[in-house]
This record gives C-alpha cells, sequence and structure tokens, in this order.
C-alpha cells in the first residue's frame, strides 16, 4: 500500500510539473496577491510537491508576492501553520486561504482564521478577498460573524 501510495505521488506530482503553459491561475488572484503582498506576508502551504509548487507559481509570475512556499515534505497543513506561528503571529494575525474542507481544519486546529475560495466562485472569491475581507482582516474586524458568514457560504458550496 505505502510503494502505491508512493507512485501516485510521484505521479501527481509529474502531473503538476507537465501543467501546459495556458493553464493560468483563477481570475483576480495574480491582482489580489500584489495588493495582499504589501500589507501582509504571504506564505504558501500546499499538499502539493514544493518543487512543483515553486514551478507553478514561478511560471505564472506569482513568487513575488510570497516570502515562503511550503509543500508536502514541510508537513501537513496544520503543521506548517503551527511553525509559522511561531515567527511571532498571533491567532488573528493568520489568515488560512483554501478552497478544501481540509484547510478549513488545518485554521481550526491552529486557532487562526479561514477565508474559503469558493468553488465554481474562484475569481468572485479572490476579488473580494481583495475588496472586502482583507479590510476586515487587517481592522481586527473578521474573526466572528463575518468569518461564520463566509464558512456557511462555503459548506454551502461543498453540498
Amino acid at each position: 500500500q505505502l510503494i502505491k501510495a508512493l507512485e501516485w505521488s510521484k505521479a501527481v506530482n509529474k502531473a503538476i510539473t507537465e501543467l501546459p503553459e495556458d493553464d493560468k491561475p483563477f481570475d483576480n488572484v495574480k491582482e489580489g496577491l500584489e495588493i495582499i503582498s504589501c500589507v501582509a506576508d504571504v506564505a504558501i502551504v500546499s499538499s502539493a510537491n514544493g518543487g512543483a509548487v515553486i514551478a507553478e507559481w514561478t511560471r505564472h509570475d506569482l513568487a513575488a508576492f510570497v516570502q515562503v512556499m511550503l509543500g508536502q515534505e514541510a508537513g501537513s497543513k496544520a503543521a506548517c501553520i503551527a511553525n509559522l506561528k511561531k515567527n511571532n503571529y498571533f491567532e488573528d494575525e493568520v489568515l488560512m486561504v483554501g478552497d478544501a474542507p481540509g484547510d478549513l481544519d488545518a485554521a481550526r486546529k491552529n486557532g487562526v482564521l479561514f477565508y474559503p475560495i469558493l468553488v465554481g466562485k474562484e475569481g468572485f472569491s479572490w476579488k473580494r478577498l481583495e475588496t472586502e475581507a482583507l479590510k476586515k482582516f487587517l481592522n481586527g474586524n473578521y474573526r466572528g460573524e463575518y468569518q461564520n458568514k463566509l464558512i456557511d457560504e462555503f459548506n454551502e458550496r461543498l453540498k
């Protein structure tokens, strides 16, 4: 079983590095990251191979907006967030942006904030992060009612 899992992981990592050049980030990702990176540290925590993550983000000119890129070899998403928090970040100063239930779980395990990228509404989600959620995050008004509303939307989309 372990050998099958390793073979599958290697195949996925290879497929990521061989994605066609015309694959592109969702609408509003680059613009959003550019603005966010001016006011916050940005770290990528991915379940993909670190080399594949770096290659993809570099290919799409997104790497310049990121201070840290962590792939599967750095540990689980929850473990990576826990390690990042050790760099003097309080729980309300960390916003996990994700599109999967595992991302929400990793945020909850660490007591940090969560912003969902909604399946099928990715461009909208990135724009809302830039124009609405970022302000609430920076002003300390994110946790509670606002975050709960977004998580409810996220869970509804996953049904």
